[in-house]
């Protein structure tokens, strides 16, 4: 059962950071990104969901890691 909760933690990471990737595409409505122009914006996904990908994923590899040992 472990096995099988941390191997669907690391999939559903796996899908927070792509999601995160893909607000690249999305214009921002509010906070600070919508005073930055879309042309400089337009390559760049949204930093702050970045963020919560990224410690998303470290959680959950480090789940996988501790129920490894």
């Amino acid at each position: 059962m472990q096995a099988r909760s941390s191997h669907s933690l690391l999939l559903s990471s796996e899908a927070i950071v792509s999601g995160a990737e893909a607000t690249k595409n999305m214009s921002a409505q509010a906070g600070r990104s919508s005073y930055v122009s879309a042309d400089i914006l337009s390559s760049a996904p949204d930093p702050g969901a970045m963020a919560v990908a990224g410690w998303y994923r470290a959680a959950a590899l480090a789940v996988r890691d501790k129920l490894q040992n």
